[in-house]
């Protein structure tokens, strides 16, 4: 080629390039998504879980494309093994070093620690933790996705009060993991115990790493209870049910959320059946349609896993709704985020009741369910439909 020639083709290329919208060449190839897991810590047989799912999604999104022009997530995240000065730690990196412009959590008792900071930040945060206090004044940067584990209380206590068959008022013990976490539905449920007929009649502490809860069950037997309710991640809340059973209590057992885990089955065994547990999702074995992605992304990435937990799914939800509000947001910055919070709704297939955040509601899904342990199926079944529990 002569060189006029290729002078020619060097300045049609230049035009070209230059003729290009800004906005093609502006457009982020990534955008940076942080995240706390509990992995391998005090709640990690719960939080791997969730962890699996969240982290299955987000990848199962970015090999279909993205979020928008081809935009992927770029997770960072952590396994802080549930320490609070770990959370702290890692949250300081994403704010200001990795300068992300949301973040996903877990537990409770750092969030409460870390929420002067992230209002500080300025960043966008939902935790998996459904504690009513994190979203009391000031809060402009956190949302919960679900109803809060007071709402749990109460729903579980109504259908105490509906159910009870027995003489006089239904007589309840709870059993609660020994933190901010398992203690946050106690005084709620000593408040409106009385409301609706139900007495609140002992409450026990159970650590996460306990393997044997006589202890605790025999102080619960003096008060001779009519029903358990358990505030407690999934082992813990096992032990609670095969060691009462163990002990000759024939009170009926309930629990928030959490006790939905098969793992029940396989401490509790027999025990495990009749126990009803409280969820803001659906079970693996329910056919709803948007469970049919939920085994499928499972079945990808996990091929060995046969059944997951509600945890899983729940972690697919919470990536689900960070997918979504990204794809909405104006831009990809924290203050663009946060307003496309203040005015969000979608709907999940069934995993969920719909979720919504308002300027005046940070509590996504409003619905809660209730599932019923089957032990010789090793299922949970639901018993209800999603329904919004007493305020």
């Amino acid at each position: 080629m002569k060189r006029r020639d290729m002078l020619k083709t060097m300045a049609a290329a230049a035009g070209a390039l230059l003729a290009r919208p800004s906005g093609a060449a502006a457009q982020p190839q990534t955008v940076k998504l942080g995240a706390l897991f509990d992995i391998t810590g005090a709640t990690g047989d719960i939080g791997s879980h969730f962890a699996d799912g969240f982290r299955d999604y987000i990848r199962w999104i970015n090999e279909r494309g993205g979020i928008r022009s081809g935009t992927r997530i770029d997770l960072l995240f952590t396994d802080y093994q549930y320490k609070p000065d770990q959370a702290v730690t890692f949250l300081k990196k994403l704010a200001e070093q990795d300068q992300v412009p949301a973040i996903s959590g877990w537990g409770t008792g750092d969030s409460i620690l870390m929420k002067p900071q992230i209002e500080s930040y300025g960043v966008p945060y939902i935790p998996a933790s459904f504690h009513e206090g994190l979203l009391e004044p000031p809060n402009d940067w956190i949302w919960m996705m679900g109803p809060s584990y007071t709402d749990h209380m109460r729903a579980l206590l109504d259908y105490i009060k509906r159910t009870h068959t027995g003489g006089g008022s239904p007589r309840v013990a709870l059993a609660v993991h020994n933190s901010d976490y398992g203690r946050s539905p106690v005084a709620p449920a000593k408040a409106y115990g009385p409301k609706v007929g139900v007495e609140i009649v002992d409450v026990e502490e159970v650590p996460a790493n306990t393997i044997d809860a006589t202890s605790q069950l025999l102080n619960m037997k003096r008060f001779s209870p009519t029903h358990i309710v358990i505030q407690n991640v999934a082992r813990p809340s096992a032990i609670v049910v095969r060691d009462a059973r163990k002990l000759g209590l024939q009170a009926q057992v309930l629990g928030i959320h959490y006790i939905g885990d098969e793992l029940l089955y396989e401490l509790a065994g027999d025990a495990a059946d009749g126990v009803v547990a409280s969820t803001f999702v659906s079970n693996w074995f329910e056919n709803v349609p948007g469970m049919r992605q939920i085994h499928e992304i499972n079945a990808a990435y996990h091929p060995n896993v046969q059944v997951r937990p509600l945890h899983y799914t729940q972690g697919v939800v919470h990536a689900k709704v960070w997918v979504e509000v990204l794809k909405r947001a104006g831009a990809l910055d924290r203050a663009s985020i946060g307003k496309a919070l203040t005015n969000f709704r979608m709907v999940t297939d069934g995993l969920t009741a719909p979720i919504t955040f308002a300027s005046g509601d940070r509590k996504g899904a409003d619905g809660l369910k209730l599932l019923r342990a089957d032990a010789r199926a090793k299922q949970f079944r639901p018993i209800t439909d999603f329904f919004l529990p007493a305020q």
